[in-house]
């Protein structure tokens, strides 16, 4: 993730951590941790050491426990790393836009 806007809203900026950072997938790990993040937490996304959030992830059905923590499609900085999300929508537009 090269280049990211400001951020405004009210579900706090969960993508600013993973800035400069580049794209991983399970196999072929090209973030800075030690450890594969993507295999850790089974979703490719611009890993920095590891994520604060991860839209690529699974969608855990049910009861969120702590042995899938952080591993659902997580949002930290508005619901935590134990609240997984059913779907998510980015929206992505130029910065010169006037929408």
């Amino acid at each position: 993730m090269s280049r990211l806007g400001a951020y405004s809203g009210t579900a706090g900026d969960a993508l600013r951590y993973h800035k400069g950072q580049p794209f991983s997938t399970y196999d072929m790990d090209n973030g800075p941790s030690p450890e594969n993040c993507a295999l850790r937490y089974l979703g490719a996304w611009w890993y920095n050491d590891c994520h604060h959030s991860n839209l690529f992830a699974m969608y855990f059905a049910g009861e969120y426990n702590d042995e899938m923590f952080a591993k659902g499609m997580v949002w930290f900085e508005w619901r935590g790393m134990l609240y997984a999300f059913k779907d998510m929508k980015m929206m992505i537009r130029p910065k010169s836009c006037s929408c």
